[in-house]
Parts: C-alpha cells; sequence; structure tokens
C-alpha cells in the first residue's frame, strides 16, 4: 500500500476462495504497527448470493504511539478505501 504516509508491505496470511475471504498481516512498515491483521470478505447483499455483494474489511492492530485509533482510520484507511474504490470504478470504465 502508498499512502502519504509511506510504503507498507503486506503478505497472505490465508486464502479461502469458497469462504471469499482474504487475511493479510503487515510484514514491514513505516507507520510503527507492531502487530497487524487484516481480513477481507465478499458477502451477498441479499443473503442469498443474488443482487450483488458487499465488501467488509476488518482488522485487529496494536496501538501506534502518538496514534488515536481514529487518526489510524481515517488517514490509512479512509485513503486506501478511497484509491480501491477508485481502480474499481475505472476498470468498470474499460
Amino acid at each position: 500500500m502508498e499512502s502519504q504516509l509511506g510504503h507498507n508491505w503486506e503478505g497472505k496470511v490465508s486464502a479461502n476462495l469458497i469462504g471469499r475471504n482474504l487475511s493479510y498481516d503487515m510484514v514491514d512498515n513505516i507507520v510503527g504497527f507492531t502487530s497487524f491483521l487484516s481480513t477481507v470478505r465478499v458477502i451477498p447483499s441479499d443473503g442469498e448470493g443474488e443482487g450483488g455483494c458487499k465488501i467488509k474489511w476488518s482488522f485487529a492492530v496494536d496501538p501506534v504511539e502518538g496514534w488515536a485509533l481514529e487518526d489510524l482510520v481515517r488517514v490509512v484507511y479512509e485513503a486506501g478505501l478511497q484509491g480501491m474504490a477508485k481502480k474499481m470504478e475505472d476498470s468498470f470504465g474499460n
């Protein structure tokens, strides 16, 4: 991931194609994370597999000294989600 904070390197922990989920951890970073695990799940929006899907992104992280959780979410994750959404929107235009 590249953001205004710099570079973070992430590594896959597990992937379940049938269950539609992926977990990854932070291998190396310049933010100061000491423990980080994130999971992305794709879930049907109607519960039956028809009519689209939702993406659920969750994470567990040890606090970074000097950061409030709200700041971490705002600066790191909102920027990441906005970048991901733009890439998805751009791919639909092709």
